[in-house]
């Protein structure tokens, strides 16, 4: 398996669904954020979500990013996140005394130096259309 700069998994389980009145129970797990380190960003290209345990009627694994930043001086429509917001959702089965719902998913990406780049392509000169 490789190795990832951010590789974490979430977790929620529900108690099964009530027998008298079939109230169904649902959880979510703590919101998750991570930041990235001081002259990186992550890339959300590559970022994905594995579903390791999904029981029961509904199972998500939403993320969002945010705090998008030009990395290049010369590109400024080339963003990337700084951040990155995570967190599971289960809710348990249909039915009078069904099952408890239970969601748990790996998510994990990586990050980007942009320093790197900018060093690399500070002395680039981007022709325009009067050049």
């Amino acid at each position: 398996m490789p190795e990832y700069d951010i590789d974490i998994t979430l977790a929620c389980e529900t108690e099964a669904t009530e027998c008298g009145s079939g109230a169904r129970k649902a959880c979510d797990s703590k919101e998750t954020v991570i930041e990235a380190p001081e002259g990186h960003v992550i890339d959300d290209r590559t970022f994905d979500v594995e579903m390791l345990v999904e029981r029961g009627s509904e199972n998500t694994a939403p993320y969002a990013f945010d705090n998008y930043i030009s990395i290049l001086e010369h590109a400024p429509e080339l963003k990337y996140p700084t951040t990155v917001r995570m967190h599971v959702h289960a809710r348990s089965s249909e039915g009078r005394c069904a099952g408890g719902g239970k969601t748990e998913a790996r998510f994990f990406g990586n990050y980007i130096n942009y320093e790197r780049y900018t060093d690399m392509f500070k002395d680039c000169v981007i022709p325009t259309e009067n050049s």
